[in-house]
């Protein structure tokens, strides 16, 4: 079951939280040959970032952390755009601002609805 977290700086309403989250289950579903249902998204607050001793970044930006399934690299890669792109889209970004974090999380690591996966 793939899981999609989605760190934001800016406070969005829900139906836009909505919207985007809708759009992403359905670009990435296909891709990752897995029943919507079965694809999580979930939206949250980033309070700060900071990039090493730099200090904070500049523009603000979006983080992205996916655990799923290990898959092939291609897949992956083609995943990582089909968010970026949903994110650039609905949230009227710059590629720039979006950084994606893929983690291969194996079978039987992850524990939902009272059972492992």
């Amino acid at each position: 079951m793939p899981v999609l977290t989605l760190y934001t700086p800016d406070v969005h309403s829900s139906e836009q939280v909505q919207r985007l989250a809708d759009a992403l289950v359905q670009r990435l579903s296909p891709r990752l040959n897995v029943p919507p249902e079965l694809l999580w998204v979930h939206v949250l607050p980033l309070t700060y970032l900071q990039e090493g001793l730099h200090g904070t970044v500049d523009p603000p930006h979006l983080v992205v952390t996916v655990m799923a399934n290990p898959r092939p690299d291609e897949t992956v890669r083609q995943a990582m755009s089909d968010i970026a792109g949903v994110l650039v889209e609905h949230l009227k970004l710059d590629p720039d601002q979006v950084w994606i974090h893929w983690t291969d999380l194996p079978p039987a690591r992850t524990f939902a609805n009272g059972q492992v996966y």
